[in-house]
């Protein structure tokens, strides 16, 4: 008895120790390999990467909708009229170490029809539009820019209001107080 109760004893010492041993492999290909030697962190995901927009005096979301219209007309206050013109300064950011393209979209709000046309400079150089010549807002679509890592683009919309006598005399007898905000959208692209 005591023959058999000993073969029984090794075959189960055995079995712990097969167990074990499956269970440490298992272990060990479940488990990433940080600190090893040849580890190559290529494949794990790293955060996205880090844009900031602002304007000087505040941040604000990727997608905003901004009153751009100071007008040095009016003492600076958020009033436009036919003929007026200005531009609205804002940096974008790339907190990141890696290259990184982008979009920007821009889409008007008003609450009557106003000939309002833009010029886009990119860090002072015209991506639409020039010196003597503004666009409209579907034309100020821009893709594809490129922003080096850890570095800004300075991103300058000059704007004015194009004199249109039957859009400026239908918005002139309108009452109320004219609403106009720019939407700046700006998304990552690949």
């Amino acid at each position: 008895m005591k023959k058999n109760q000993r073969k029984q004893k090794i075959r189960l010492i055995i079995l712990i120790i097969i167990i074990i041993i499956i269970l440490l492999l298992i272990t060990r290909c479940a488990t990433p390999r940080v600190g090893k030697i040849g580890y190559d962190d290529s494949t794990l995901e790293v955060d996205p990467p880090i844009i900031e927009i602002s304007d000087g005096s505040k941040k604000f979301d990727k997608q905003t909708k901004i009153d751009i219209f100071s007008n040095s007309e009016f003492n600076n206050k958020k009033i436009i009229a036919p003929g007026s013109n200005g531009s609205y300064d804002f940096v974008i950011e790339n907190k990141s170490d890696k290259k990184l393209k982008y979009d920007i979209t821009f889409k008007d709000e008003m609450d009557n029809p106003v000939n309002m046309n833009y010029k886009l400079k990119i860090d002072g150089v015209y991506i639409h539009g020039n010196k003597d010549n503004y666009v409209s807002i579907e034309d100020l679509q821009t893709k594809d820019l490129s922003i080096m890592g850890n570095s800004k683009n300075l991103i300058t919309i000059d704007w004015k209001w194009i004199d249109n006598d039957i859009e400026d005399t239908y918005t002139a007898s309108q009452k109320n107080d004219q609403h106009y905000t720019l939407g700046i959208y700006v998304y990552m692209s690949e």
